[in-house]
């Protein structure tokens, strides 16, 4: 009777899901890593650095639940795939661009930033003109020859007398 009730409890233990231990227990710090690569997706430029010390970098390929897939150039040119378990991972950090890449997009930045500051210089220099009644440039040019042109006709006439 006793071997019968053994019995009857293994089984239940084993059939019923909650009631037994998983056997592969992650940590907290390979659930963290999950969920940052997870994050990330595929596609994002990573540097894992393994507990064995060796180095990759590369871009996330694949991700798994118990590992995930680097993908990166080999010394000889060939693209190559290497398999991490999140327990071999030492430290991962993300990447940012290549260096070239942030040159011209912060030139870009750059040159957008000025041609802005140029078009508001434009527009605050006609709401000016507007505002005070104040001339365009090309009628203030002509206004000025205007009375120029005025005072060398009265310096004449005053200098023949």
């Amino acid at each position: 009777m006793c071997k019968s009730l053994v019995s009857l409890f293994l089984c239940l233990l084993f059939a019923v899901p909650g009631l037994a231990q998983p056997t592969t227990k992650q940590t907290e710090k390979e659930i963290k890593l999950k969920q940052k690569i997870v994050a990330w997706g595929t596609q994002k430029n990573v540097t894992v650095k393994l507990n064995s010390g060796e180095k990759f970098e590369g871009h996330l390929a694949v991700i798994k639940d118990d590992s995930f897939t680097i993908q990166f150039i080999a010394s000889d040119g060939k693209v190559t795939e290497h398999n991490v378990l999140y327990s071999s991972v030492d430290k991962l950090s993300s990447q940012r661009g290549s260096k070239a890449g942030r040159i011209v997009g912060n030139t870009a930045l750059y040159v957008l930033a000025g041609l802005g500051i140029f078009a508001l210089g434009v527009l605050i220099l006609q709401a000016r003109n507007q505002i005070f009644g104040l001339q365009p440039l090309a009628e203030a040019r002509l206004h000025v020859q205007r009375v120029s042109a005025i005072f060398m006709l009265s310096t004449n006439i005053s200098s023949s007398r």
